[in-house]
């Protein structure tokens, strides 16, 4: 209609009318676009909280994950340190503490991230609607360093399992509840095999150990950064 009327005054050389008819097409078209802008600004920041509060739970959950494999990975670390010097001083104080501490020596406590979220945002692209360049960069740093995690420890896998496998092969227990030693404790205490083994054992658990405390640490400090930055935007308190 109004382009109509436009029409009309621009035969009629009306201008005055023409000027006030254009700028009112200009200003509804600037408005259009400035909404379309507005919603896709708003619909984008939708898709920005929704993801950091997904990395955020996922950051949560390897936190709990990660306690638990410091746990584990403390005790197993702690009895093969005890092994360790009961194989070196060639003395068992506590016979029954020994045959606790040569069942505990398995696998490996391995690495517990929770990086699906972030995985499939980095793959996707859609990591690049977070705003803000420090929290880019946090998670950058974030992910290089559990890469580094990862492959550090799995590293370990292969020769702790021929580590512990070495040990089990070198005595014999009765599996009735509760576990017994079966070889003379003295036998064990001779075995060379099984005293190299241990010593290896040792080195690689407290590895492992310190490194799941690593890897807490700077988790909590990617925890931090997501939770300030929600903070900062009004989505958390």
């Amino acid at each position: 209609m109004i382009l109509q009327r436009l029409a009309v005054s621009i035969r009629k050389q009306d201008w005055f009318t023409v000027v006030i008819e254009t700028l009112i097409v200009v200003f509804g078209v600037y408005l259009g676009i400035q909404l379309g802008n507005w919603n896709a600004a708003r619909g984008e920041r939708a898709e920005e909280r929704e993801l950091v509060m997904r990395l955020i739970e996922d950051a949560e959950a390897t936190r709990q994950s990660l306690e638990e494999a410091i746990t584990a990975s403390g005790e197993t670390a702690q009895a093969a340190a005890r092994l360790h010097r009961t194989m070196l001083s060639g003395q068992v104080e506590d016979e029954a503490q020994f045959a606790t501490d040569l069942f505990t020596m398995g696998p490996y406590t391995g690495t517990s991230f929770i990086t699906a979220t972030l995985d499939q945002a980095i793959a996707s692209g859609r990591i690049r609607i977070i705003r803000s360049s420090a929290l880019q960069g946090d998670i950058a740093a974030y992910r290089e360093a559990v890469e580094g995690r990862v492959t550090s420890i799995d590293g370990l896998g292969e020769m702790n399992i021929d580590d512990f496998k070495a040990i089990h092969d070198r005595f014999d227990s009765d599996w009735s509840a509760p576990r017994k030693l079966v070889t003379p404790i003295d036998d064990i205490l001779a075995d060379e095999i099984v005293s190299r083994r241990i010593g290896q054992l040792y080195n690689q658990y407290q590895y492992i150990h310190e490194n799941h405390q690593y890897s807490d640490r700077f988790n909590n400090e990617y925890e931090a950064a997501l939770k300030d930055y929600a903070r900062e935007e009004g989505w958390t308190q």
